[in-house]
């Protein structure tokens, strides 16, 4: 019965709602944040071109000569995209060696740490695609706004979703005024 009396708990059922919400808006926000990566990773696809290395680096490209510099141009242009000055990439999570050929390569170094076996937006959690959104400036001409963003704490709504171990949620930590 021990199970039937946490849906009697608001602030589980708080936890819940939470929850779902995070997952609906992952959901609605996969093309959203799928094309214009697309996009970015063409541009510089285009602007910094890779072709057929003579040394078949695929596997260490980190390693290579000729794949380091192409490496080092893309490495320079992404933090041009942050939203913020004070941010710096999460290059963590990301394979560079990979950039060329995967679009969510690039994606995933404006999100936080935890995010490198991601695929592509359906395969990322849902914090990963908002923490995307509010990190990278390919978005904030697509979401109108994205100052109140910051003053709604999403990021504080997230985390505290994420972070609570006791899976409850007080009504005013839903509140997004």
């Amino acid at each position: 019965m021990a199970v039937l009396d946490r849906f009697q708990d608001p602030d589980y059922l708080n936890w819940l709602k939470a929850g779902q919400a995070l997952l609906c808006t992952a959901e609605g926000i996969y093309d959203f944040c799928e094309g214009p990566i697309k996009q970015y990773h063409q541009d510089l696809q285009n602007k910094y071109p890779w072709k057929a290395c003579k040394s078949n680096c695929s596997r260490d490209a980190k390693r290579c000569g000729v794949c380091t510099n192409r490496l080092n141009d893309w490495k320079k242009e992404i933090p041009s995209q942050l939203t913020t000055g004070k941010s710096v990439p999460c290059w963590d999570n990301v394979r560079m060696d990979m950039w060329q050929a995967k679009f969510w390569e690039t994606a995933k170094a404006f999100m936080t740490h935890g995010q490198k076996s991601r695929t592509g937006p359906s395969d990322t959690d849902p914090i990963g695609l908002l923490q995307l959104v509010l990190n990278c400036k390919l978005f904030t001409n697509r979401v109108s706004k994205i100052q109140s963003f910051e003053e709604v704490s999403i990021r504080i709504v997230m985390k505290h979703f994420v972070c609570h171990v006791t899976i409850r949620m007080r009504s005013y930590a839903l509140i997004c005024d």
